[in-house]
């Protein structure tokens, strides 16, 4: 912090399509340079990790699982910096794929929640009456870490 002042900056790496593993280098690799100069909060755009285009293929559990394994990797890339990184990924509840952000801190991923949508009971979105509609409530992904 200079003069009370962080500085915040947004990232665009250049992605593959459905290549999760390419896209966390690309991303790990902005975070990296993003550090050296003295970002302090980083922001990376809407599905960074998978690629927004692939909608088709979301899905997908390889998409999926992908997108997992590539945000751990992420993950493990933030843990000695001093940066809040936003990192966009799809995220799966139930049978239902949402676009989510991971908000990522020294190693550590907050819950993640869609667009417009509030997190219930640690799962993201969880809208209010899936619990109580009697519809299962166990997501393939209930936690990013």
């Amino acid at each position: 912090m200079k003069d009370g002042l962080i500085k915040v900056a947004a990232a665009s790496p250049v992605l593959k399509i459905a290549d999760t593993e390419h896209n966390a280098q690309q991303i790990i690799a902005c975070i990296r340079n993003a550090e050296k100069d003295g970002v302090k909060v980083l922001a990376f755009p809407e599905l960074s990790i998978t690629g927004c285009t692939c909608r088709d293929l979301l899905t997908h559990r390889v998409l999926l699982e992908g997108a997992r394994r590539a945000l751990k990797e992420i993950l493990a890339a933030t843990e000695e910096t001093e940066m809040l990184v936003f990192v966009g990924l799809p995220y799966a509840v139930g049978s239902r794929v949402f676009s989510c952000a991971a908000v990522l801190y020294k190693g550590r991923s907050s819950r993640s929640c869609s667009a417009g949508e509030r997190p219930r009971d640690g799962l993201c979105p969880g809208r209010a009456g899936a619990a109580r509609a009697g519809r299962s409530r166990s997501p393939l992904y209930a936690s990013l870490e």
